[in-house]
């Protein structure tokens, strides 16, 4: 299947579950994102949502899509290629060390992601979803200390991405 029945997280009164299986966005701060991206005369090729992970995660981590489904997105090999440029260029701003992979692949089956979403649905070629540091000691709340060098990081991995992209048209 296509992911245009990927599972995406909602939250709404009237739904008693957390999750459902929908193209469609349902809170407003996926909405916006998803008109833009839709909307937009340019093709797009590239997304990356972030999110620092929770306290039981110890892993920074790179995914690729799909996080619905064991099955690869048919450019798995670019696409993971390109994640290595991503990565690398991380480890050596900080030596951060990042696995790559998808979710189902390295954690277990999601619902929600935006990565699956960007790929399927706005046919972005590389969607990412990336869990920041830390190592399970603050969670979702990154300490001040830790949010700069996260920036210089994570810029760093855009910069791959956007030669590696350009380098390829």
């Amino acid at each position: 299947r296509t992911p245009r029945s990927a599972s995406l997280s909602t939250r709404t009164p009237r739904s008693a579950s957390l999750s459902t299986r929908t193209p469609r966005s349902a809170s407003p701060c996926t909405r916006t994102p998803r008109s833009a991206s839709l909307s937009t005369r340019t093709p797009r090729s590239a997304s990356l949502s972030t999110r620092t992970p929770s306290e039981w995660c110890v892993l920074q981590m790179w995914l690729l899509p799909w996080g619905f489904t064991s099955k690869k997105v048919p450019d798995y090999d670019d696409m993971y290629s390109m994640g290595r440029k991503a990565v690398e260029a991380i480890s050596k701003i900080s030596g951060t060390q990042y696995q790559i992979g998808s979710s189902t692949s390295l954690l277990y089956p999601s619902s929600g992601g935006s990565d699956d979403w960007a790929k399927g649905v706005a046919g972005i070629k590389y969607a990412y979803t990336v869990e920041l540091r830390d190592r399970g000691s603050y969670g979702f709340l990154l300490p001040a200390s830790q949010i700069i060098p996260t920036g210089k990081e994570t810029f760093a991995a855009i910069k791959s991405i956007a030669r590696a992209i350009v380098c390829k048209t």
